[in-house]
């Protein structure tokens, strides 16, 4: 019987713990998904397997059936560990389920493109990854997405706007500020039959919150609470383009006739008609979401 006891108050301390981490829950930026429903201070963002290039604003979280499975799960682990002598906590039990950071693959994969691209840098191009980051975050605070149209395909640009079309039919601004890039790295390179698509691992550090356009008063969150968060950023590009010296830095000019760049809604440069955010000349930003 005090086995027994044991094991449902275990039981109900998981449900506990699980139903916090479910409240912490949140997808970060560039979308209407936030959460700011905790006190001030610092804390880690985290989410489920939801991609930035999704429409609307509902969250994610755990499904109802998935968390007695993760709760059955931790109890055999913890029993096991028990039964070998470890005496494992309820802290070291949630923590065996953290997912693990991805990967360093950013010499092997510079080592595969630079096999048909020789002037590929990945140092360059992570480079232009957090400057592209660092934009879609200025661009989301001044709700003027425009300023992104050249760093993004069409489809992901077109759902990003209508999300913030939804901040400004509120009245609304969220603000994102004081962004601290702390790691940026290459994780995943692939092909098709028409592009080839390059992933970017990047961890940040921003403050994060919603204000009344009007009166700039805060209406959700805290302007001093931190929010520590990883990314994926996904970029393609045609198959068959390289770098040049302007390729992954510059959208001051158009690359087809070289005219300073105007880009308009439909992506293309005023002056030659020539669409220029569709990978064909360049990497453009196909999908963003936050990791685990």
């Amino acid at each position: 019987m005090k086995k027994v006891s044991r094991i449902l108050a275990f039981l109900f301390l998981c449900i506990f713990l699980f139903s916090a981490v479910i409240q912490l829950q949140v997808l970060a930026d560039v979308g209407n998904h936030n959460s700011y429903s905790r006190s001030s201070g610092s804390s880690t963002r985290s989410s489920s397997s939801h991609s930035y290039s999704s429409s609307g604003g509902s969250g994610g979280g755990l499904g109802v059936f998935t968390i007695p499975v993760i709760i059955i799960v931790i109890i055999v682990v913890v029993a096991s560990k028990n039964k070998n002598g470890g005496g494992a906590s309820v802290g070291s039990a949630v923590e065996s389920f953290t997912a693990p950071a991805p990967i360093d693959m950013t010499q092997s994969i510079e080592a595969q493109i630079r096999e048909k691209d020789p002037d590929f840098s990945s140092q360059k191009f992570l480079s232009w990854s957090e400057e592209v980051f660092m934009t879609l975050q200025d661009a989301w605070t001044k709700r003027d997405w425009k300023i992104i149209r050249p760093f993004e395909c069409e489809a992901l640009f077109n759902k990003h706007s209508r999300q913030l079309d939804e901040y400004i039919r509120n009245n609304t601004i969220n603000v994102v500020e004081r962004i601290c890039i702390n790691k940026s790295m290459l994780t995943n390179y692939s092909l098709d039959n028409q592009y080839e698509y390059l992933t970017v691992y990047l961890k940040a550090r921003m403050n994060d919150y919603i204000i009344d356009a009007d009166t700039k008063q805060v209406v959700q969150g805290d302007k001093n609470r931190e929010f520590y968060t990883n990314y994926n950023l996904k970029f393609m590009r045609s198959i068959g383009v390289v770098t040049t010296v302007n390729s992954g830095k510059s959208t001051t000019n158009c690359p087809n006739c070289g005219a300073p760049t105007q880009i308009t809604s439909a992506g293309e440069c005023e002056y030659c008609n020539s669409v220029i955010t569709t990978g064909q000349h360049d990497w453009v930003l196909c999908d963003l979401d936050s990791a685990e």
